[in-house]
């Protein structure tokens, strides 16, 4: 099944989601966003750029986050994201879009229909499931009006030898069509209940992915992206200075791996790499926080300075829709974003503007 079919499917899925809608849930989000700790920021304006006398590429830096499903954090994102004239991908989960009670509308390759190991959407406070639902597309659709970028991080977020790792190219097949119907489904539903301000992207405009865990055979997975008219990838690691190759098609944007301040060690540039590494991935306590979070900021911004004083290798950093450890990750992104995005020759964009970016500029 195409896109086209996957859309044609959507809005039947959308005309069942109309015939029953569930009670409130009783849940709430295991995170919510801290309001941003400046002013409101100006209107979105498009990334800064400074004239490229130098010889040398703009210092690109792409920040991504995993999940994506939670309102509050899109909120706060967004604001930074303004304030900083940046741009970032939002790589979601397509069961975000979808209520625990309608979960048998999903059917995930290898387990049974309904199956999630991240479960479904979890209501906002004081909104039922459907309205929280509607409240984030309408995130998607303001997000992408400032410039940001929609991505998949599929659907059930399947790790493990039992997961992603093991799937063919149909399972990806699979779930990306699923990811579709998910996204279409969602769209025509507020649509018609008049539930939704703004129009999200419809599933075609997603032209990036990252897998669960960062696992899965990669190879496999370019292949069938390809022919389904993706633009890039960013499920692999490298290390600070490599720069981003083609493979199968596609372009592979691989999450940066950086030295950790004040250490021997290394870890990729994501916040669960640092939760692990930091405090064995679960939360310090409180009074740990301000070194969790200054080590981590050291690290970013080390490691920008490195590529921003040689070849200007992008920086791809990938964070998840959490606030772990007391918020330390969330704070040390915000302080990076707020340091480089302004300098001179730097642009903060999205994965699909990197990946644009390295089409016009053949190395």
């Amino acid at each position: 099944m195409d896109r086209a079919r996957a859309v044609a499917t959507a809005a039947v899925l959308a005309l069942v989601l109309l015939s029953g809608c569930s009670a409130p849930s009783a849940h709430e989000a295991a995170s919510r966003a801290p309001a941003p700790a400046t002013s409101p920021p100006p209107p979105s304006s498009p990334p800064a750029r400074t004239a490229e006398d130098t010889g040398r590429p703009p210092q690109l830096v792409a920040v991504s986050f995993d999940g994506s499903g939670d309102i509050g954090l899109w909120r706060y994102w967004r604001a930074v994201a303004r304030r900083d004239h940046a741009h970032l991908t939002f790589l979601l989960s397509g069961v975000y879009l979808l209520s625990a009670a309608d979960a048998d509308l999903y059917h995930p390759p290898r387990r049974p229909p309904g199956s999630s190991d991240i479960g479904f959407v979890e209501a906002a406070p004081g909104m039922s499931d459907r309205a929280t639902i509607a409240g984030l597309l309408d995130e998607i659709a303001a997000g992408r009006a400032e410039g940001d970028e929609l991505g998949t991080h599929f659907n059930g977020h399947f790790c493990g030898p039992r997961g992603v790792a093991s799937w063919t190219a149909a399972d990806w097949a699979n779930e990306l069509e699923a990811f579709d119907t998910l996204l279409e489904g969602a769209r025509v539903h507020s649509h018609l209940t008049g539930a939704q301000a703004a129009a999200p992207p419809p599933p075609a405009a997603v032209a990036g992915a990252r897998t669960p865990c960062l696992e899965g055979d990669l190879g496999v997975l370019h292949r069938v992206l390809a022919a389904r008219g993706f633009l890039y990838d960013s499920s692999a690691t490298a290390g600070l200075g490599e720069w981003p190759v083609r493979d199968r098609g596609v372009w592979s944007l691989p999450l940066t791996i950086v030295p950790r301040a004040g250490t021997p060690y290394r870890n990729v540039a994501m916040d669960y790499s640092f939760y692990v590494n930091q405090s064995g991935a679960v939360d310090a306590p409180a009074a740990a926080e301000p070194v969790l979070e200054e080590q981590t900021y050291a690290s970013y911004l080390d490691a920008f300075h490195t590529l921003y004083a040689g070849d200007r290798a992008p920086l791809i950093i990938g964070h998840h829709f959490t606030t772990w450890n007391h918020g330390a990750y969330l704070r040390a992104l915000t302080r990076l974003l707020d340091a480089v995005c302004g300098l001179p020759e730097v642009r903060c964009v999205s994965l699909a503007e990197l990946a644009a970016w390295l089409d016009g500029h053949p190395r």
